[in-house]
């Protein structure tokens, strides 16, 4: 029973209001004329602060990349010196 009557409040709901676009036309464009500018000016203040977040993620995603990356190819050119390191001991030994 609650759905059906969910659905009648629906239904008188939507005649009352275009029955109130209908009769107070001039105070609707009115309203929107006012309405959209303040929109925009929200919708593109959200747009240019997610849009710098998503920049200095993606900054700072790639400079954690480029922290671990410096590490690894530390590690692996520093066995390659002690090999010539260790290679030149025997060689000094013989």
């Amino acid at each position: 029973m609650g759905k059906v009557l969910g659905i009648i409040i629906g239904i008188v709901l939507v005649v009352l209001g275009l029955v109130g676009i209908v009769a107070w036309w001039g105070y609707f464009v009115r309203a929107l004329m006012a309405a959209v500018p303040a929109l925009l000016i929200v919708v593109g203040v959200v747009l240019v602060v997610f849009f710098v977040s998503e920049i200095r993620a993606s900054m700072q995603e790639k400079a954690e990349m480029e922290a671990t990356v410096e590490p690894e190819l530390k590690e692996e050119k520093e066995p390659k010196k002690e090999e010539t390191s260790a290679g030149k001991k025997s060689e000094e030994k013989k």
